[in-house]
């Protein structure tokens, strides 16, 4: 896994950042399942960096304000200014039971929701009660990929097999009847949300990943 941590903020289409810093988090592995892509989200209040590693079949946490440097991992034609090697990281898998082809991922308030890419379920996390299942909300069909909350407080997904964008639409029941009762349970708050999930200045994490 990789931070970019950009040196100065440039205009649209300018993509020339030679005076930035690439973080390398080289004690966590992650691995690449097909063509199935894997996200992440952040907490910003906490700095706490939620991961889908779906070539591992898990779910896992990073704390970005964790570690120090210890060495350098420059390559030869590199052009950032820093590619300092980051170790001694406070991390951690916080789920890694009962996922087929974990895909998307968010976070509001307490709240985790993990996609998974072979059931087309969204599963529902209690971050306070040590990532406790709350129940699963099944979306009707393979192929769920992104996950993103509305401002209104909706769930957005998209499904990549069936190349459509849904709105749940929060505290409305469902034509599914395994959905029904945790359509109740999920409260979103604030509501409309303020945005701030998964955004940090400055800062941009990636993915390099080894085919499983």
């Amino acid at each position: 896994m990789c931070a970019t941590i950009f040196g100065r903020t440039t205009a649209p289409e300018n993509d020339d950042h030679a005076d930035g810093i690439v973080r390398r988090y080289m004690e966590i592995q992650v691995k690449k399942d097909g063509i199935v892509p894997s996200h992440l989200v952040l907490d910003k209040a906490s700095g706490w960096l939620y991961v889908v590693d779906n070539g591992n079949d898990r779910v896992l946490r990073l704390d970005i304000n964790s570690g120090n440097v210890v060495g350098d991992c420059r390559l030869s034609k590199n052009p950032w200014r820093s590619t300092p090697k980051w170790a001694m990281l406070c991390w951690e898998v916080i789920v890694q039971e009962d996922l087929d082809r974990p895909c998307g991922i968010e976070l509001i308030e307490n709240r985790l929701l993990v996609g998974d890419y072979a059931t087309g379920e969204i599963i529902v996390y209690d971050i306070d009660n040590n990532f406790l299942e709350l129940g699963r909300i099944a979306t009707g069909a393979p192929g769920l990929t992104g996950i993103k909350i509305g401002p209104d407080g909706s769930i957005w997904f998209t499904n990549r097999l069936q190349n459509t964008l849904t709105r749940l639409d929060a505290g409305l029941n469902t034509d599914v009847s395994e959905a029904k009762a945790l359509a109740a349970q999920i409260v979103i708050s604030p509501n409309p949300t303020n945005g701030i999930f998964g955004k940090h200045p400055g800062i941009a994490f990636l993915f390099e990943t080894t085919s499983s």
